[in-house]
C-alpha cells in the first residue's frame, strides 16, 4: 500500500466521529456526553485518565448511584401522577359547577 494511502486510512481512523447537527439543545447535550464518554474511555485504556475521571465513571455504575437514579425516576412519576390528579380534580370541579348552574336554571314549570 502506498504511504499516502496508509496515511489517509490512518487519518480517517483517528478523525473524531461526526454527528449530524442536533435539532435541539437536549440532543446536543446528548451528543457532547457521548463524545466525552468516548474520550474518557480512550484515556482509561491509554492509562492517562485522571483519578477524577476514573472516579466519575466508577460512580455511574455504583449501586448507590443506580438507586439514586431509580429514586429520581420514581419521584418524577409520582409528581406526574400528582399533576394529572390535580388536572382531573379541576375538570371534575368545573363539571360540578356547570351541573349546579344548570340545575339552578332548571324549573319544573317549563
Amino acid at each position: 500500500m502506498p504511504k499516502s494511502a496508509a496515511r489517509q486510512a490512518s487519518d480517517h481512523e483517528d478523525a473524531p466521529k461526526r454527528f449530524p447537527p442536533a435539532q435541539n439543545r437536549e440532543r446536543r447535550i446528548q451528543q457532547l456526553v457521548a463524545i466525552a464518554e468516548e474520550l474518557i474511555e480512550e484515556r482509561i485504556l491509554a492509562k492517562t485518565a485522571s483519578p477524577t475521571e476514573v472516579t466519575a465513571v466508577l460512580r455511574y455504575g455504583s449501586p448507590i448511584e443506580v438507586a439514586n437514579v431509580a429514586r429520581v425516576q420514581q419521584h418524577t412519576r409520582y409528581l406526574q401522577a400528582q399533576e394529572e390528579k390535580a388536572r382531573s380534580e379541576t375538570v371534575r370541579q368545573e363539571m360540578f359547577e356547570k351541573a349546579m348552574a344548570a340545575m339552578a336554571r332548571y324549573s319544573p314549570d317549563d
